[in-house]
């Protein structure tokens, strides 16, 4: 895989969850270190072994000026540096906040926010149970995930980042900001794992070439999906957007496509954790998913199944 190193700015002075669940030199060189061998798209020139605070500067720059707006993520974590990083007059918004905020934090990652970005990641933590989990329900894992901004983080794990569409707004009374699928693990008996999660509203995502914990490896951008491979990052899907509003009722068909689970005699599988939204409002979601599964809203938003594959209503599919 290769990492996406923009080419460098002017030369100039530096200036609500609901789960289912079944500055030195030698601190420079140390990320210099891990970006040492990743190469630089053609016709792009290379940053060889860059100073961290440089990097992340014109990285940073570069997402500002594509709509992001950022935060600090402390060195070789994935949690922001600041206590009220998601608060709108802390964000890094312009080229001159991320300048300032990288030249006096040398070490530090950044993340998108979300909510100020009006964008959303689904995080896949586990690629073969998520490809599993979309199959039953007519989903093309990897046609999805092309069609979109993907973060290369380790193996077996996926990301990709999509824009959201006028009035959804994540954390908001009714609309979660975060749905999380979790299995029962098929080798730890009463252990679960994650399989994925749709993540937006005051939340963030590590982006690269912040560097990963675990890997000490930079972040990547799968090669040609980088934000600045697409004219703008496509809108969600309108499945997974039907999905995030009623999660109540699809995260429970998603729970049941577990082939391995089994409820326990006398046990019954837990209800989703709800965080926001009124008693009234959330009976108005229960009576509305108690006669609506993803099939049906998928026909009814013209979407065609052929076998176990659903086709968008411009598809020329047969």
């Amino acid at each position: 895989a290769s990492i996406h190193f923009l080419p460098p700015l002017n030369s100039g002075p530096a200036t609500g969850v609901r789960t289912y669940c079944l500055g030195g030199a030698d601190r420079d060189q140390e990320h210099a270190a891990a970006c040492r061998s990743v190469r630089a798209l053609p016709g792009q020139k290379m940053m060889s072994a860059p100073l961290l605070a440089q990097a992340m500067s014109d990285w940073a720059c570069e997402y500002v000026k594509i709509g992001f707006s950022l935060c600090l993520i402390r060195p070789q974590s994935k949690v922001p540096m600041l206590s009220a990083w998601n608060d709108p007059h802390r964000v890094i918004d312009t080229r001159e906040k991320a300048i300032a905020a990288l030249s006096t934090n040398a070490r530090c990652g950044i993340g998108v926010v979300h909510a100020n970005s009006r964008v959303a990641a689904l995080d896949v933590d586990h690629v073969a149970f998520t490809r599993q989990a979309f199959e039953e329900f007519g989903f093309d894992y990897d046609e999805l995930m092309s069609r979109y901004p993907r973060i290369r983080t380790r193996e077996g794990k996926d990301k990709v980042l999509f824009r959201l569409p006028d009035g959804f707004c994540p954390g908001s009374d009714s609309i979660a900001s975060k749905t999380i699928l979790r299995w029962p693990d098929p080798e730890v008996p009463g252990q679960h794992l994650t399989v994925f999660e749709l993540r937006g509203g005051l939340n963030q995502d590590v982006l690269p070439p912040s560097i990963h914990p675990d890997t000490q490896r930079p972040y990547e951008w799968a090669t040609g999906q980088s934000p600045w491979d697409f004219e703008q990052i496509p809108e969600i899907d309108a499945r997974l957007l039907a999905i995030w509003k009623e999660w109540d009722r699809f995260g429970q068909q998603f729970l049941s496509a577990c082939p391995w689970a089994r409820e326990p005699a006398g046990e019954t599988r837990p209800t989703p954790v709800r965080r926001g939204g009124s008693q009234k409002q959330q009976g108005l979601i229960e009576r509305f998913n108690a006669d609506h599964d993803i099939a049906a809203m998928l026909a009814e938003a013209g979407y065609k199944k052929r076998g176990k594959r659903w086709l968008a209503p411009s598809s020329k599919t047969k």
